[in-house]
């Protein structure tokens, strides 16, 4: 009797890995950083016919309700038919923290005023308050911010404000009036 098989030549290709998620965070928390994949790419193995159909490899879905802390899961690779991979999932990192609002009041400056005119503000300062997580709640400080506006070309009765900070841990950056 004769044994007869298919053989086809695997080719192997690497290619990203790309996070298909959802993820809501608890009250009154916010991602700190994108989620993270700990391999961003995989070495997949097929036919060449079938690896020149494949230029990322998906995971499953993620889906995490009322995140509260950072969080590692392992997740599932979607592998196309007739295609294997040297691993089957991968470790997903999502960055969460507690929050706070701090405010600052913070006196306007204005930019470009000629040195023979006076310019008088009302408020001669604003109210800047801010989103920062809990970890670097002692890094912010009234010095971090400054808010300017344009000396007016013509005569004007409001002038746009703009805030700048010098503090990366901050987001979500509000000023009143």
């Amino acid at each position: 009797q004769k044994i007869e098989t298919k053989y086809v030549y695997q080719s192997e290709k690497k290619v990203p890995v790309v996070l298909r998620s959802r993820i809501n965070y608890a009250s009154e928390h916010f991602q700190t950083d994108e989620p993270e994949l700990a391999m961003d790419s995989v070495s997949i193995f097929g036919s060449e016919q079938a690896l020149k159909k494949v230029d990322r490899i998906y995971t499953d879905s993620l889906i995490i309700t009322d995140l509260t802390d950072t969080l590692t899961r392992a997740i599932s690779l979607e592998l196309p038919h007739n295609i294997r991979a040297a691993y089957n999932e991968v470790d997903v990192t999502c960055f969460a923290e507690q929050y706070t609002d701090l405010s600052f009041n913070i006196p306007i400056q204005v930019i470009g005023l000629p040195a023979n005119e006076d310019i008088r503000l009302f408020p001669q300062e604003t109210k800047v308050t801010v989103r920062v997580g809990f970890s670097n709640f002692t890094t912010v400080k009234k010095e971090n911010f400054s808010v300017t506006c344009l000396y007016p070309e013509q005569v004007s009765d409001v002038l746009p404000l703009e805030v700048t900070t010098t503090n990366p841990n901050i987001s979500n950056i509000r000023i009143y009036p």
